[in-house]
């Protein structure tokens, strides 16, 4: 059988060599330290690391989801794209020339004399209501 000294000393030998690293790393990061002395502290850490941990992987969850639903509706838009070109390139060479469409559209001063015509009648209509309006007031005034 071995001396107690000797059995007490090959544990301690091995207890050091096992927290040896443990103790460096400590001494590298001294906020450890302090949170490991501060229970309440390091419970709130870990929560609040928990969370944020959750938050990100939710979020990598849904770039992914939208990836995989873009990639997936790559080829439907790619086929409808094709079938809108080739649709349209089809019914150019029907499509009325512009000569025509022009000519059918009025000119910007046209336009602007109609809406100014269009304008003057309306103030016209206005003020003949506000005659009858006033009119109207007028009557109910002296009856009373």
């Amino acid at each position: 059988m071995l001396p107690w000294n000797f059995n007490q000393s090959l544990m301690s030998g091995f207890w050091d060599s096992v927290t040896a690293p443990f103790q460096d790393w400590l001494n590298q990061y001294p906020v450890l330290l302090w949170l490991a002395g501060h229970p309440l502290w390091l419970l709130g850490t870990i929560v609040l690391t928990l969370f944020l941990l959750a938050g990100l992987l939710r979020a990598v969850a849904s770039l992914t989801e939208k990836l995989w639903l873009t990639l997936l509706r790559f080829p439907i838009l790619l086929f409808q794209w094709l079938w809108q070109g080739t649709f349209f390139l089809l019914s150019r060479p029907f499509a009325p020339k512009s000569p025509i469409a022009q000519a059918a559209l009025p000119s910007s001063s046209d336009r602007l004399a109609e809406l100014l015509d269009r304008l003057e009648a309306l103030r016209k209509e206005q003020d003949e209501l506000l005659q009858e309006v006033k009119s109207i007031v007028s009557t109910q005034r002296r009856t009373k």
